[in-house]
């Protein structure tokens, strides 16, 4: 039997390597001393106690091979992106813009920011599982393994192992030549050009003529006007993910929804919510020759389930500033934009 040092103690305790690092890259003369401050004196303490209490671990517990998840997680310039493997047939997907002030990060921070993403999308389904972590980047799976001097990298793996331990996960992470991790990388490159959102002061003045809606049925975590969504990606915050599937079904006849689809899917929403007997504010633009429009109107009424109408005109900015719309271009829109108060009477039987 052998006794080894847990890897999970040396990747934590930096604080002592990163300064030393920091002070040699300065030149600074090996006679040198400097007050500690409080997170070196905690590693010092830590190390203090760690031999003192510490019997070793065997070689063979400290190897684990049987994962029943794995995680396959990529960055580029202005993303990061995610598949979470339940079997071959079975995946999701999670992609998420990286933010602004960390666009200018090195590699390694991206694909460490990855990872962290990848962890909080999926945490409701890897919960005290077993899982693997998938990277093409080397130095980001050496980092996660034995920790890195550089305080940046530090700090955003202490962020991945805190919330791994949170999840009670048993987890590892490898490296994967970058042609086999195709599927992420195309996740981390995806651009939507779509993720609009009403404007706020619109949507106010509707949840006070209307009522409170409790589920936006068409959302992402930075357009969601409601606290409870569904999106096309898997978030941390979103109750289900793509507003047609199973999971999202029984939302649709059980909630007070804020229901703008994007133009492509409303039809088929439409459908969806006469048959799940759907009551909420459904916006929608005023293009009377779309496939959607005559399943509202019926010769010159609207169908007897609208209880409800208001119309903004072509140029009135109904679309939030900040939105990216492909379809609509800008907030002002040309042409006339509609909500309607919809109350589907619920299936028979139900």
């Amino acid at each position: 039997m052998h006794l080894i040092i847990p890897a999970d103690l040396k990747k934590r305790w930096k604080a002592v390597v990163a300064v030393i690092a920091h002070k040699q890259s300065q030149g600074t003369a090996l006679s040198y001393r400097w007050s500690l401050d409080e997170k070196e004196r905690a590693e010092l303490k830590g190390w203090l106690a760690f031999n003192s209490n510490f019997s070793g671990i065997t070689i063979n517990s400290a190897i684990q091979t049987d994962f029943s998840l794995t995680i396959f997680c990529d960055a580029s310039g202005s993303g990061v992106g995610s598949v979470l493997y339940f079997d071959p047939y079975r995946k999701l997907t999670s992609f998420s813009p990286i933010p602004e002030p960390l666009l200018e990060t090195s590699s390694t921070f991206r694909e460490l920011l990855a990872i962290l993403e990848a962890a909080k999308a999926f945490s409701r389904y890897i919960i005290f599982e077993k899982v693997l972590f998938y990277c093409d980047n080397q130095a980001a799976v050496t980092v996660l393994k034995k920790g890195s001097a550089k305080p940046d990298l530090q700090g955003l793996a202490i962020q991945i192992w805190d919330l791994l331990d949170q999840l009670r996960i048993r987890t590892d992470f490898a490296w994967i030549p970058r042609t086999l991790n195709s599927e992420a990388d195309q996740a981390s490159r995806f651009i939507d050009l779509d993720d609009w959102s009403i404007s706020n002061s619109i949507f106010a003045e509707l949840q006070n003529a209307w009522g409170t809606c409790t589920l936006d049925m068409f959302a992402s975590e930075f357009t969601a006007k409601c606290s409870r969504f569904v999106s096309r990606w898997v978030s941390q915050q979103t109750l289900a993910v793509d507003a047609f599937s199973i999971e999202a079904r029984k939302l649709w006849g059980s909630e007070f929804l804020w229901w703008v689809p994007p133009p492509y899917l409303i039809a088929r929403s439409i459908l969806v919510a006469k048959q799940c007997g759907t009551t909420g504010i459904l916006g929608f633009p005023l293009w009377e020759s779309n496939l959607f429009y005559p399943l509202l109107r019926k010769g010159d009424q609207w169908i007897p389930e609208i209880k409800d109408m208001k119309i903004y005109p072509a140029g009135f900015p109904v679309l939030n500033g900040f939105s990216h719309s492909h379809t609509f271009g800008c907030p002002y829109l040309q042409f006339d934009f509609a909500f309607a108060l919809i109350d589907f009477p619920s299936p028979a039987g139900l």
